[in-house]
């Protein structure tokens, strides 16, 4: 008679294995429903803040080369105003002169723009006799 209850009650008996299956497609339920809820205050932000960084690199963009643009890369003695430094490039096993423009921050590198690496390499800077 105790059996024929406990049948009758609609108790499940289940393994370890299929209760740990039963909990994690729960959980696995849940955070699905929690991650597919999209905030449109949140998503409005996204894209504002997205359109707005793109304006802002367009700008900067734009500023940098209109500074390029106006600077000569000289000083008033027609000496140049670049920076020179070293670099040891270890994928290449060899160092490479790059410089950069004080007034208008250009890079001079050989393998970015070797045109005006070359005419900005050959002009002194008027304060290093070495190079």
């Amino acid at each position: 008679m105790a059996d024929q209850k406990t049948q009758d009650s609609g108790a499940v008996t289940m393994t370890k294995s299929d209760l740990a299956a039963i909990v994690a497609a729960a959980v696995s339920q849940a955070v699905k429903a929690t991650n597919e809820y999209v905030d449109p205050i949140v998503e409005v932000n996204k894209t504002r803040m997205k359109t707005s960084m793109k304006e802002l690199r367009a700008e900067n963009e734009r500023n940098r080369e209109y500074r390029e643009s106006l600077c000569s890369h000289r000083r008033d003695d027609n000496s140049s105003r670049v920076a020179w430094i070293d670099n040891w490039v270890a994928r290449t096993g060899r160092v490479v002169r790059e410089g950069f423009c004080q007034g208008c921050e250009k890079h001079f590198h050989p393998e970015i723009d070797p045109v005006a690496y070359m005419e900005m390499v050959k002009v002194s800077t008027g304060k290093n006799t070495g190079y």
